[in-house]
């Protein structure tokens, strides 16, 4: 199992602001497919956890908060997730137990740029009848990463607006608006 420290940035973009960047260092990336699906305990010990597949390939997500930063737990893995060991062993480590309860289902389309210093991604999301349109910077190598994505975005006729709000985050307001209409 891989886990290390998640160091991201993030930004929302308006249409206007999608079509500068897919006229330009995205013209020629393909965007591929990746269905999120969120899930939690019963005992709501506040941890989620998704379970991404994408290309064929099957990959749990566990993120945890710790101070500014945000620990990333990740294992590929084939066949259900109660019959794998390791992510049930760090499941536990976390007080998460059966049965696990799913939250939903969020689509990305993603277009993804690997840099020698970061992957940019742009994303196209649809959950519960919305969509939005998100940039991610994730660092590979350290280096001022805030300052280079944002000579990035420049490029674009872009000024960074740092989002604050994760697709996890986003998507359960979503959840919580469907459940005061009902």
């Amino acid at each position: 199992m891989n886990h290390e420290v998640e160091t991201e940035l993030k930004m929302l973009l308006e249409p206007a602001q999608m079509q500068r960047l897919l006229a330009g260092k995205f013209k020629n990336v393909p965007f591929i497919h990746q269905a999120n699906t969120y899930y939690r305990s019963n005992n709501h010990n506040h941890y989620a956890f998704r379970i991404r597949e994408r290309n064929g390939e099957t990959l749990f997500t566990l993120k945890e908060h710790q101070g500014d930063e945000l620990m990333e737990y990740e294992k590929a893995f084939t066949g259900a997730l109660e019959d794998d060991p390791e992510l049930m062993e760090l499941l536990a480590s976390f007080n998460e137990y059966q049965p696990f309860e799913v939250l939903g289902q969020l689509d990305t389309l993603r277009a993804d740029l690997d840099t020698s210093l970061a992957v940019i991604s742009l994303d196209i999301n649809f959950y519960n009848g919305t969509y939005d349109y998100e940039i991610e910077y994730e660092v590979k190598k350290p280096h001022d990463y805030r300052e280079a994505f944002t000579a990035f975005l420049n490029e674009h006729n872009i000024e960074f607006k740092q989002n604050k709000v994760s697709k996890y985050r986003r998507f359960l307001k979503t959840m919580k608006e469907d459940d005061h209409a009902a």
